[in-house]
């Protein structure tokens, strides 16, 4: 500020208050290089995705329930009593199973169940790809991959109206006539049952028979044999194989930023083309702005499943995102209803996402913010304190050094008033951020101008 009468304006910088300097521990060189070697190898360590696939053969499609969960799975699944698996396969022999993987659970518990009773025991330690079965009449189940868990497959070629199970050697299936058996499927010519207990012990024989009379002879028991009348077949059942289906993964978000706005059933999907993990799609934002979006992992048949089952954001609240940065971390948003906010100017923007390792980045353009002064009086400050007008915009002293001025025009300044200014964004920020307003005042009455300058780099701004 310059005083024609050459007085001296004394400056009131409130800004002072709310600045304060960090105290920074200095490494050592030693520690630093070791510190800078093990954030290397860790940025080097590939991230595993982990994964569950279950089959299960039963005589009806089985309701699947999960619990304890290590990782991410949607909620019809994790609500009491589960969902009920549709997806299923046939395979060579005859016998139809049920299927679903979780792509982002990589162990959980379950319960399988015909709408709640019966069901299961508690099935713990579920991972990776998992064989099973269970018995819609009688909640029995057996683990496949489990050495004592007993399993076998029957061709009612006598076209009997019920099917039992009984072992002896060690009776794991309870006294005669043992454990009945469920239709699972059908050769063409005659149906295939499904017998299985989760036994202890072992047995070394079984007879099949109809609990009314009919019944095999003794038959030395093996696992995964199938059976009919006359005996042993000397086939073994056919383990179901699905080739998981393409992961599909889409962007939504606001129109603004040229995405669909937020619609449940998102259509923006990314590619892959060079596959690398890296799934990709490009937009364009309608004008400068600050937009918000999701990531979603496919499409729900209404809003609140999006929201629950198919929407990849924050846990909650709006979270920003730092244009042209490094790959920042994203999760399964668990029914909440957070999304990330990024500000861009208008042009294209690209989204990556990588499902593997859950991260994703967004490139695009910075938008160019204005600065403008704003103040109460205003003889000083033509806009006062409007921000629809902006006449009052500043200058940057150099390209790209982040310092702006502004001189004002000549005005009469009165002894010990405060003046009160700040500096306005075009992007709607007041600054210095989380600061109040800045003031001046003059020691004697005279005619002055004030040139007021902001640095954007350390959020300062100073009268003179």
């Amino acid at each position: 500020m310059s005083n024609q009468n050459n007085l001296k304006l004394f400056i009131n910088n409130q800004n002072t208050n709310y600045l304060a300097m960090k105290k920074m521990k200095m490494l050592s060189t030693t520690a630093f290089r070791l510190l800078a070697l093990m954030l290397c190898l860790a940025a080097t360590v590939p991230q595993l995705h982990a994964e569950v696939t279950i089959y299960v053969t039963s005589g009806m499609a089985p309701k699947l329930y999960l619990f304890d969960v290590d990782g991410t799975a949607p909620s019809d699944y994790t609500n009491w009593s589960g969902k009920q698996l549709s997806e299923h396969v046939t395979t060579s022999d005859g016998v139809t199973w049920y299927y679903v993987t979780f792509p982002d659970v990589s162990s959980t518990s379950i319960i399988f169940n015909s709408n709640s009773s019966p069901q299961t025991a508690n099935i713990t330690g579920v991972s990776g790809t998992k064989y099973y079965f269970y018995n819609n009449l009688t909640g029995d189940y057996a683990d496949l991959g489990n050495s004592s868990h007993q399993f076998a497959l029957f061709i009612n070629t006598g076209n009997w109206s019920s099917v039992y199970g009984y072992t002896f050697g060690n009776e794991t299936a309870g006294g005669w006539p043992g454990k009945r058996a469920v239709k699972v499927g059908n050769n063409d010519t005659n149906d295939i049952y499904g017998w299985g207990v989760a036994a202890t012990t072992s047995s070394s024989n079984i007879i099949f028979n109809n609990n009314s009379g009919s019944q095999t002879s003794n038959l030395s028991y093996s696992k995964g044999s199938i059976y009919n009348q006359n005996g042993d077949t000397g086939n073994d059942y056919v383990t179901p194989s699905v080739t998981p289906p393409t992961p599909h993964y889409y962007v939504t978000g606001d129109n603004g930023l040229g995405l669909n706005g937020f619609t449940y059933q998102p259509t923006l999907e990314l590619t892959d083309p060079d596959e690398d993990g890296i799934y990709t799609y490009t937009s364009t934002a309608t004008a400068d702005g600050t937009y918000s979006f999701v990531f979603a992992n496919g499409q729900g048949s209404d809003w609140n499943t999006f929201n629950n089952t198919y929407r990849i954001g924050p846990t909650n609240g709006n979270t920003a995102v730092t244009l042209n940065d490094a790959y920042q971390s994203t999760q399964l948003s668990g029914g909440d209803h957070g999304s990330y906010k990024v500000t861009v100017a208008a042009g294209s923007v690209t989204f990556y996402f990588n499902p593997t390792a859950m991260t994703f980045k967004v490139e695009g353009t910075a938008p160019v913010i204005n600065y403008f002064v704003k103040g109460a009086d205003t003889n000083i400050f033509p806009d006062g304190w409007a921000t629809n007008s902006n006449t009052a915009q500043m200058t940057e002293t150099g390209n790209g050094t982040g310092i702006y001025t502004w001189t004002s025009g000549e005005f009469h300044a009165n002894a010990g008033i405060s003046y009160t200014y700040k500096v306005y964004g075009s992007d709607g920020t007041w600054h210095p951020l989380n600061s109040g307003n800045q003031t001046f005042s003059a020691e004697v009455p005279g005619t002055y101008t004030v040139t007021i300058t902001y640095d954007s780099n350390n959020e300062t701004a100073t009268a003179q």
